[in-house]
């Protein structure tokens, strides 16, 4: 069994669902921490944050996978961030490429190694949206907004 896997064995095929409801408590309240015994578990994150810069112009997305299983949140196989036009073309890439790290030799993960895949637009006035993956519909949920 690969390493990153510390929660969700049974189906290693698919990204954690009980963890958004999680994430969602733990965003809009930090003293809510429901805990379904998946928290945290999988081994790995998946950033992508969009800044959009000056007449609503996208400066771009920056994608990262980061390792968790050190107990600090770093880029995995010590990677680089990959660089994308935008969070969809982003999205699109892992969907295309799976969940790689962007290191020389780093493994493609098992969906079921993420923990979360979450995405951070930043508008130029500093508002943020945040979003998460939500494995039981098939699609990104808005967990957050912050002007």
């Amino acid at each position: 069994m690969p390493l990153g896997f510390r929660g969700q064995i049974e189906d290693p095929e698919s990204l954690h669902s009980d963890i958004v409801d999680e994430t969602v408590a733990a965003l809009n309240d930090s003293s809510v921490m429901e805990d379904s015994g998946n928290f945290g578990r999988g081994g790995y994150t998946v950033s992508i944050i969009e800044e959009h810069g000056a007449r609503g112009g996208s400066g771009g997305a920056e994608l990262v996978i980061s390792d968790l299983r050190s107990g600090r949140d770093v880029p995995a196989a010590g990677g680089m961030p990959t660089n994308l036009p935008s969070w969809e073309e982003a999205w699109a890439y892992l969907q295309k490429n799976g969940f790689t790290p962007n290191a020389e030799g780093a493994r493609t993960l098992y969906p079921g190694e993420i923990a979360r895949v979450g995405v951070t637009t930043v508008e130029e006035d500093g508002g943020r949206t945040t979003k998460i993956y939500d494995s039981r519909v098939g699609d990104f949920v808005t967990v957050k907004t912050r002007d």
